[in-house]
């Protein structure tokens, strides 16, 4: 609104109002000006005309009322400041708060929504200028600074996007210590999958705080670093508590896709482990801009499973996915399910964790910290599944799981059982011919009853008629696997175990005993981490009792619950 001018001369302004002092509001006959200022009611800000370092500019701010030195939080006319330090902030007609100078232009006024014919202009408590009507209680605004923030968030402020009122919230940095006009640097909000905040110069993005719950009373300086500062009463100063970016590490994707940044190593860029540079040249000559991929390539149909790491940088969530109220049993199913799904985290990691963020595409953006940070499960594939990524990326041997302990008991119980339903080879239900393939046929079916709970005979899902042979299968070949686990046994810790159990026991009830393992085989493969065969069909792959004759007399006779029953012993 730069010069436009009201219908009285500015000398004359001062004849017809009071100019207000320790109030907290501007009315049609109450204004500021020169040296008065408004107060908020409970006396922590202050708003009023001030300059800055040794420039002769005046300025229209709200400040910290009990600091010393002053600390300004909000400027109004940062981008037009008054030259003759001559300025009044009133009402003019028809009901515009106007920031008015000595020729009778008005340099700043705010954009209301909506209008009245008695405005009120009030500090609040909190530091919120508002424009409201005089004689509404609610805190219904027509206007309010905390909408149009600088380059400090205090608390109550809100930093993105309002869709209802068009508004784009965002602070930015000051040109210099002693001009609080818009300067280069901006901190603002990115909607785009989980809210996070960015840190930018024009339009390059510097630095990701990764998603968080916002931390107020921090702020942008003007050489863009992003400050949280700490009043203390007792020593009267304030204490610098946070600041970012940091180092180097904090640079925006220096690393490149899949990359991983920690300020410890030399060089610093690192592929995440299991991954290889997508440029071994390029990386040689510190060039990471491209990244890196998975040394084995995804294969979600044959089943992809997750690898822990711990103690990193979320990824760059421009790309994701979130759900408040799933647990993360729920996210990694759901995540297992999309083939386009990279990663899996919880949400919030406060109080044990909780909710759901499911990362697509390549992860971007991730730095090694050397103490907290949360867990994130990243999608392998299955043959990378024998080892799990520990503290500070460092890898553990994962413990066989107690099917191979119980593999030398189970031989001894076999023959007395191997003529039970539910138990017998196709050939030895078949045709009566017994091997020693018909005992790693009934290994087979109780490894899987161990893994999933249910028993093989009387087994029932109500989305098929299939047995739990047949089940498991079906949930092998769509990568869904980890769907057969007993919620009992579920512990992210040996789901890779559980895994490698399961095809194991698949193996073991192949249809062809050409392609079932022998026993030893069996111990072997649950107690390393060799790769393994892919699985073939398994034999009596329906719930139907093959034992009954075939006429159109017969029925399908629906097997009853096994008798025998195994009970594992945890530690607790």
């Amino acid at each position: 609104m730069e010069g436009l001018k009201i219908p009285f001369l500015f000398s004359s302004l001062f004849s017809i109002l009071v100019v207000s002092n320790a109030v907290d509001t501007i009315t049609k006959t109450h204004s500021t000006a020169g040296s008065n200022t408004i107060v908020s009611s409970g006396g922590s800000f202050e708003m009023g005309f001030f300059s800055l370092g040794n420039s002769q500019n005046t300025y229209l701010g709200i400040w910290y009322k009990k600091i010393s030195p002053k600390t300004v939080v909000w400027v109004a006319n940062r981008e037009i400041p008054l030259i003759d330090s001559w300025g009044v902030l009133t009402i003019i007609n028809p009901g515009i708060i106007a920031l008015v100078n000595s020729t009778g232009s008005v340099i700043w006024s705010p954009n209301v929504t909506g209008s009245t014919q008695d405005p009120v202009a009030q500090l609040m408590e909190s530091g919120n200028l508002v424009v409201k009507d005089a004689n509404d209680t609610s805190e219904h605004f027509l206007w309010q600074s905390f909408d149009y923030p600088c380059n400090t968030l205090l608390p109550g402020m809100k930093l993105g996007k309002s869709f209802v009122m068009g508004l784009e919230r965002h602070l930015s940095s000051w040109k210099s210590s002693d001009d609080p006009a818009p300067g280069e640097f901006t901190n603002w909000c990115d909607p785009q999958g989980y809210p996070q905040n960015i840190l930018s110069r024009g339009s390059v993005d510097l630095f990701r705080t990764g998603p968080w719950n916002v931390v107020s009373g921090f702020v942008l300086s003007h050489d863009g670093v992003v400050e949280h500062w700490t009043w203390i009463d007792r020593t009267q100063e304030w204490i610098l508590y946070l600041t970012g970016p940091t180092d180097n590490c904090d640079k925006y994707k220096l690393c490149g896709p899949n990359g991983s940044c920690n300020v410890r190593n030399l060089p610093s860029c690192g592929c995440l482990s299991k991954f290889v540079p997508r440029n071994q040249t390029e990386w040689g000559n510190r060039d990471w801009s491209n990244g890196c991929v998975r040394r084995t390539t995804l294969d979600c149909k044959s089943g992809d499973g997750f690898l822990k790491y711990s103690q990193y940088k979320m990824p760059d969530t421009r790309s994701s996915w979130f759900d408040k109220n799933m647990t993360l049993r729920e996210c990694e199913m759901s995540c297992l399910e999309n083939c386009s799904c990279m990663a899996y985290t919880n949400l919030d990691i406060r109080g044990g964790g909780n909710g759901c963020l499911l990362w697509f595409g390549e992860l971007i953006d991730m730095r090694e910290y050397s103490e907290d940070g949360p867990d994130i499960y990243i999608r392998m594939a299955s043959s990378e599944l024998v080892q799990q990524v520990g503290l500070n990326g460092k890898k553990r041997k994962i413990v066989p799981v107690t099917l191979a302990i119980l593999i030398a008991l189970l031989l001894l119980v076999l023959h007395s059982m191997f003529c039970c339903n539910g138990y017998m080879s196709p050939k030895y239900a078949i045709d009566g011919l017994f091997s020693v393939k018909s005992d790693v046929f009934s290994i087979g079916v109780l490894v899987l009853e161990i893994v999933s709970g249910k028993k093989n005979r009387g087994f029932y899902h109500p989305g098929h008629s299939l047995n739990l042979l047949g089940h498991a299968w079906r949930l092998y070949e769509e990568g869904k696997s980890l769907e057969l686990i007993d919620e009992t046994l579920w512990d992210l810790r040996y789901q890779t175990e559980m895994l490698r159990s399961i095809h194991v026991g698949l193996l073991c009830v192949q249809e062809s005993l050409e392609d079932r393992p022998s026993m030893s085989s069996i111990v072997l493969m649950l107690g390393n981490e060799a790769t393994l065969p892919r699985a073939k069909q398994p034999g009596f792959f329906t719930a139907r009792n093959v034992l009954q004759p075939s006429s159109s007399s017969s029925k399908e006779a629906t097997t009853s619950a096994n008798e025998i029953t195994i009970t594992l012993s945890s530690a607790r």
